[in-house]
């Protein structure tokens, strides 16, 4: 199955709106889990969307010492999606603050055979021998990440700090097995170069900022 998946808090609620009627609108998308911290959510969702309340989870400690940062713990619950979709292989995670721009259909046959995800390049965090990811649009490989993977990213998040949180551990604990996406798809001021946009990321602008953009709202009912 087509899946992908969004996490979001209650602050967010109405940018993942636009974020995933763009998805639908550029991709052949079959099913959409929005991971909320509500039994309902507030908006009007297309059928193919799902809601799950998560908002009691225990993978992440309140005290770890990743759980209170700019970033919340929703972002680190990407790593759990193994154990939370037991039922799929293979899904698209996408932040809140993306939007598709054009057709996407084809990043679903990306081969991941033996790879635990697939994501575009941040160039100034990597160096000779070592590539790191930007975590904002990752095709992942749930069923290999259940090898102990995921488990070992979870435990480290719950015992030491880690500046960029999950995107650090991925880069880290998974280099030499991932895929290497085009900046076309994760188009942001971090990522590779694209040729098209076809994933735009306004990664670290204000959210505010964000949803006023043009293009934005052409996805806001």
């Amino acid at each position: 199955m087509k899946a992908a998946a969004y996490f979001g808090t209650r602050n967010v609620y109405d940018a993942m709106i636009p974020a995933v009627r763009s998805l639908i609108a550029h991709s052949d998308v079959e099913k959409i889990y929005l991971f909320i911290e509500d039994d309902t959510f507030p908006h009007e969702l297309p059928e193919i969307c799902e809601t799950r309340n998560i908002s009691g989870q225990t993978v992440f400690r309140k005290t770890g010492p990743n759980y209170a940062s700019k970033w919340t713990y929703m972002s680190m619950m990407r790593t759990a999606l193994p154990f939370l979709l037991p039922e799929l292989d293979r899904i698209l995670y996408l932040d809140i603050d993306t939007i598709v721009n054009m057709d996407i259909a084809d990043i679903w046959e990306v081969p991941l055979d033996g790879q635990y995800f697939a994501a575009v390049r941040e160039p100034a965090k990597s160096r000779p021998g070592f590539t790191y990811i930007n975590a904002g649009v990752m095709l992942m490989n749930l069923d290999k990440l259940r090898d102990g993977k995921a488990e070992e990213i979870i435990d480290l998040l719950n015992r030491r700090f880690y500046p960029c949180k999950e995107q650090d551990l991925f880069s880290e604990l998974c280099q030499g097995q991932f895929v290497l996406l085009p900046g076309d798809y994760n188009v942001s001021d971090f990522t590779d170069q694209p040729r098209q946009m076809k994933i735009i990321h306004y990664a670290a602008k204000p959210l505010a900022e964000w949803y006023r953009n043009e293009l934005v709202q052409r996805y806001v009912p």
